[in-house]
């Protein structure tokens, strides 16, 4: 037996390799307590001892082993309580209507085997969602989806819900575009409850195309679509009263007769049908100060 020079009590390394030795009494050092001689003895196998050793190792697999065992069952139990969990919401999510198509096999497996180690209740909300409506009308939602939510935590979840309370439907006949009308009254009641950026994070992960576009307005109308939704109310577009008040019509004509819209990308299109975000009226108000500004009405439709 030797001593280093910090008193920490080695075994003899007689036959270990000088490097072996010096990670020892660093391993030693940095522990404040003498190595085990098991494991300097794994080293030096040559030793007498070394059937005892063998017979410890097997003591300590078999340990490790039962462990091992242990930590599945634990893991596996868990995931099986999060997989009904989903399962068990996803009830009350389906529609009074279904189609008799079957969701896809390999949509179904990729599912169960991405939401297994979601225990987050928020966040199982919206897998449930997902499930009861593939179930309902397969299609809805990309694998690759999936694979994205898996990825999205609780705080971007709700960073998300409350971006998508600004969000308009546009609508024409081929498509239905999800979009936020940007303007100053917009900015300000998105900023209520968003930072911006919170919304360059939601742009960063995919969610949201953070390049402002433009959609031009002929005579009031914005060229590219029928009408907008928000929720279940429909709202039509048409040239503002403005020109009713010769100030507000010059301004109106120096103008340039568009606003920006922020979309949603295809996969932030898809996480919205599963959030359900809540509308406020006060989007309406700002909405339409916005779009009277440059000389556009926004009118509810009956």
């Amino acid at each position: 037996m030797t001593t280093n020079n910090g008193g920490v009590s080695l075994v003899d390394l007689k036959g270990v390799s000088e490097p072996a030795t010096k990670l020892v009494d660093v391993i030693a050092r940095a522990i404040g307590v003498a190595y085990e001689p098991t494991h300097i003895r794994r080293l030096a196998r040559a030793n007498a001892d070394a059937k005892i050793i063998s017979t410890q190792a097997s003591i300590e697999a078999a340990g490790l082993e039962e462990r091992a065992s242990n930590r599945v069952v634990h893991v596996e139990t868990r995931r099986q309580q999060n997989i009904e969990a989903i399962s068990t919401k996803a009830f009350s999510e389906l529609p009074p209507i279904a189609s008799k198509e079957p969701p896809s096999a390999d949509w179904i497996n990729n599912f169960f085997d991405l939401c297994k180690d979601i225990s987050d209740e928020d966040l199982q909300e919206i897998w449930a969602r997902l499930l009861a409506g593939e179930v309902s009308n397969p299609g809805q939602y990309s694998v690759r989806t999936l694979q994205a939510l898996k990825t999205i935590d609780s705080r971007e979840a709700k960073l998300f819900t409350s971006y998508c309370s600004s969000i308009w439907t546009f609508v024409n006949q081929r498509e239905r575009v999800l979009a936020r009308i940007i303007g100053a009254e917009n900015n300000a009641l998105l900023s209520t409850n968003i930072r911006h950026m919170d919304v360059i994070h939601l742009a960063e992960i995919g969610l949201i195309s953070y390049k402002n576009l433009r959609t031009i307005v002929s005579n009031g109308q914005p060229t590219e679509y029928e009408h907008l939704e928000l929720g279940a109310l429909r709202f039509s577009i048409s040239p503002s009263s403005v020109w009713y008040n010769p100030l507000s019509w010059m301004a109106y004509l120096l103008l340039p007769q568009s606003f920006e819209m922020e979309f949603l990308t295809e996969l932030g299109s898809e996480l919205f049908r599963a959030i359900s975000p809540k509308h406020d009226v006060l989007l309406i108000q700002a909405t339409s100060r916005d779009l009277t500004s440059i000389g556009i009405s926004l009118k509810k439709i009956a």
